[in-house]
């Protein structure tokens, strides 16, 4: 069979049974001249095990593992790997937290062009929503998203890709990404079109929030720091290296081919202001070496104990939530008593983002009570 589009998907770690709605609504489509590039982006290894065993129940899916694990997640690079080893003439980059009507596929291959983008909206499913086979008869009762939404659903010639690159992968944790691609492919001409949600309806599963105000995985301050760099690229439309979508195994990643220990330094009194000095001058060093760094946070066990501290981190969990404008402190924090392993986070993806080309390898986990990193330069 000739297939007209891929569908691409970036993946990890996330829970097996709302990738299995969604590619359960693929497998129910009015047509099958398409196919599905699921790039697995570095999942811990039991969890890629059991994706990868769903993937393959399903013939029109393919299933790679892009090795990045201890890497920052980054949907730029895991879209464009499916790119890369796609090869039809049209590409849809998606969303495993969608579900799709019957007639997705269909209305998407029936109206894409090379000079246009193709996006779709979703009604947004609630978080106890429970009507798995009655999503038609419920949809008039569903809200549609935002149109800000522009990476649920992106359908683009895989030509005009590879004429700028693919998604730009400077982009890293959340956002921006996909509206940088909808503009620079206006500046080439390129029309964005949106389908009729009423005809061709897409659903969104509910998830917790990830994006700007999380402060488990959104450094301080990054939404703005990637928009500010979306601003300063406005008008370059070709990015990247030519190592674009790039694919990584364990036998090409330096870190897991190194027998030798590695000391740990422990951090917990230096301000975290002081992270970027602790780690160029590690940098600044001549030879090639390998250290681990444990940042960890003082008050991790106070604060677990403290039935202030969990008051407040109810009342902000809620104001996440409920997108309220308060977010509540304590004094340790405020005055800069203490750096919590949060702060440690945000002034390590800092110094990351700006020095990532110069290191040979890296991982990163972040754990409750402190943050450990491993370099290799």
């Amino acid at each position: 069979m000739k297939f007209d589009l891929t569908i691409v998907f970036g993946y990890r770690n996330r829970e097996l049974q709302r990738v299995r709605r969604c590619l359960e609504s693929l497998s129910k489509q009015s047509v099958k001249n398409f196919k599905v590039v699921f790039i697995d982006y570095g999942s811990d290894s039991v969890i890629a095990k059991e994706v990868e065993s769903l993937i393959s129940s399903y013939s029109f899916c393919d299933y790679h593992y892009n090795d990045t694990r201890g890497w920052v997640w980054n949907r730029s690079h895991a879209l464009n790997t499916g790119i890369r080893l796609a090869d039809t003439e049209f590409i849809m980059t998606t969303d495993v937290d969608l579900i799709y009507s019957e007639k997705f596929v269909e209305t998407v291959i029936a109206n894409l062009s090379k000079d246009k983008e193709l996006h779709s909206n979703s009604y947004a499913l609630p978080k106890r929503f429970r009507e798995w086979d009655n999503l038609n008869k419920v949809q008039k009762n569903l809200s549609a998203r935002n149109l800000t939404a522009l990476g649920l659903a992106q359908g683009v010639s895989t030509d005009l890709h590879y004429e700028i690159n693919g998604f730009d992968e400077h982009y890293c944790i959340w956002g921006v990404e996909d509206y940088d691609l909808n503009r620079r492919l206006e500046k080439k001409g390129v029309q964005t079109k949106w389908l009729d949600l009423d005809s061709c309806p897409v659903y969104h599963q509910w998830h917790p929030k990830s994006g700007v105000r999380n402060s488990q995985t959104m450094p301080l301050g990054w939404q703005r720091y990637m928009q500010a760099y979306c601003d300063r690229m406005n008008g370059l439309e070709k990015r990247n290296d030519d190592e674009w979508g790039s694919m990584h195994t364990k036998a090409l990643r330096p870190l897991f081919n190194i027998s030798k220990e590695v000391k740990v330094e422990t951090v917990s009194k230096i301000p975290h202001q002081a992270v970027s000095d602790l780690l160029g001058g590690f940098m600044a060093s001549s030879a090639t070496s390998l250290k681990k760094f444990f940042f960890s946070d003082r008050n991790y066990i106070q604060g677990k104990s403290s039935n202030v501290l969990k008051i407040i981190s109810v009342f902000n969990s809620l104001s996440n939530r409920f997108d309220l404008p308060v977010l509540l402190t304590n004094d340790a924090s405020y005055f800069g008593l203490y750096s919590s392993h949060l702060e440690y986070y945000s002034m390590i993806m800092y110094w990351l983002s700006s020095e990532k080309k110069s290191i040979l390898d890296y991982y990163l986990d972040v754990k409750e009570e402190g943050i450990e990193l491993t370099l290799l330069k």
